[in-house]
């Protein structure tokens, strides 16, 4: 396990130096093949730690020998298809499982009890592992193991499960089932979930890039003063427009006075803001222990580039200090998706679909939950749009970087004035939002700030081949610092 675990794809800590690896507690799942379900915690050398939850085949034996089988010979029992057929079929019979320190339950919400008992299903394993492990089923079940569970309820499941349940929201899938674990201590940690299957023609990612070169592949395109190619029709556009009144829409929902606590808007205080300029600082202290780390050839970026990027977080505090001194303005935080971006939207034949309400994979449990600014969710998804320009025209050269620039501040402004354009005439509530224009522009700045810190410190540690992106983002903020 010690050896194994590091070599998973979807293990997201290959940076920390493991001390050592821990069955915190498991229990059998199928016999045939033998398979256990396992929570294993890995301890840093660092004195952190983090708990992992895996399927695996262990070959035949007792229960009394599973725990040394696990140590010896795993192998992932969720790249294949009979795991997710029989996660589904637990799902449906509200399995219990026994476990040493507590049961792991299957439950549904709605109507999975359609399937047949022994039912043959049809099961597509997604091949691109990320933080977490999925699969298809029917073509009617998305399932979903999460890698990394924590003790609470997750917002993966528990925001759709509302907006699906108590709001005019139905532009996400449906919560379908979830398989969950529950210590003798009562601390929970949801593992899986089923939520309907969603028919689509990809992400909103996909498109985004493939229109953009398609549209705006030379800097001609864009005739100076005249916006991207001076039409508002073009695909591109047409897709960030879209965007923004999708996202008005989801955050109207969230938005909503019920009697639910964990979802009741509350008003934002000076203390909430201050909160919000300290993480943006955290948040900029971690992507400078990062550069601190990194190397010219690691990053792609060249040495004096580092220094300048590092020189210029160090002597610039201007988006936070900018938000500190802020007057209050009467508006809500409410529940947000957390981690909006282009790939969380999926094109289906109805419209739009929002998935992955998760949160960012950095953030605590905790954080992922807090009631926050809608803003950081619209400033999501404008940083992701400057990654689709910056790899869809990546070129280096001052023209180059010129149309660049163009084509996303055109991106950037059709969504955020279709966002705001959806309004009070249209019968929206828009109490999350500051009245102000001008405060609306600082909190955005300072979110998207703090994105694009927190987009060094992963492109750093996942992607450095990216670096460059949120890089050269954080040197045209900073250079007026």
């Amino acid at each position: 396990m010690l050896k194994w675990l590091p070599e998973q794809r979807w293990y997201s800590s290959k940076a920390l130096e493991i001390a050592d690896v821990t069955i915190s507690d498991y229990s059998e799942f199928t016999s045939s093949p033998h398979t256990i379900l396992a929570l294993v915690r890995v301890a840093f050398v660092s004195k952190k730690s983090q708990v992992y939850f895996v399927s695996l085949k262990i070959g035949p034996g007792s229960a009394g020998s599973s725990r040394d089988k696990l140590r010896r010979e795993p192998a992932d029992f969720s790249r294949e298809p009979l795991y997710w057929a029989e996660l589904l079929q637990a799902m449906l019979s509200s399995k219990v499982l026994k476990s040493l320190n507590g049961n792991i339950e299957f439950r549904t919400f709605d109507n999975l009890g359609i399937i047949e008992q022994n039912h043959k299903h049809v099961v597509s394993v997604l091949a691109q592992e990320q933080s977490n492990s999925a699969a298809i089923v029917d073509n009617l079940y998305f399932l979903k193991h999460y890698r990394r569970p924590e003790s609470g309820r997750n917002p993966d499941i528990e925001v759709p499960l509302f907006l699906r349940s108590h709001t005019p929201f139905k532009d996400t899938p449906k919560p379908l089932g979830e398989m969950s674990y529950t210590a003798r201590d009562g601390r929970f940690y949801l593992l899986a979930t089923a939520f309907e299957f969603v028919a689509n023609s990809g992400s909103c990612w996909e498109f985004m890039l493939e229109k953009l070169r398609k549209n705006f592949a030379k800097p001609s395109s864009c005739p100076a003063g005249e916006g991207v190619g001076g039409q508002a029709d073009k695909e591109p556009l047409a897709l960030a427009k879209l965007l923004g009144s999708l996202t008005k829409r989801m955050h109207t929902a969230l938005g909503m006075v019920t009697d639910y606590k964990d979802f009741s808007p509350e008003l934002v205080t000076q203390s909430d803001l201050s909160a919000w300029a300290e993480r943006c600082s955290k948040t900029r202290e971690a992507a400078l222990a990062f550069l601190r780390g990194t190397s010219s050839k690691s990053s792609k970026l060249s040495g004096a580039e580092l220094n300048l990027l590092s020189e210029r977080l160090k002597a610039s505090a201007g988006p936070e200090t900018n938000f500190r001194d802020l007057a209050i303005d009467q508006f809500s935080k409410i529940r947000i998706h957390g981690d909006y971006h282009l790939g969380q939207v999926l094109l289906t034949p109805g419209g739009l679909t929002v998935i992955d309400f998760e949160g960012e994979p950095a953030r605590s449990l905790q954080e992922r939950r807090a009631k926050q600014c809608a803003l950081v969710d619209v400033a999501g998804m404008v940083r992701s749009l400057d990654y689709a320009c910056s790899l869809a025209f990546s070129g280096k050269s001052e023209i180059e970087r010129t149309h660049r620039a163009t084509v996303r501040a055109t991106l950037r402004k059709a969504f955020i004035e279709s966002y705001l354009s959806s309004g009070p005439e249209d019968g929206i509530d828009i109490s999350f939002l500051p009245k102000n224009r001008e405060k609306f522009d600082t909190i955005l700045s300072l979110f998207e700030f703090e994105k694009a810190l927190y987009e060094l410190s992963y492109e750093l540690n996942n992607r450095p081949d990216w670096t460059w992106i949120p890089a050269e983002y954080l040197l045209e903020v900073t250079s007026a610092h």
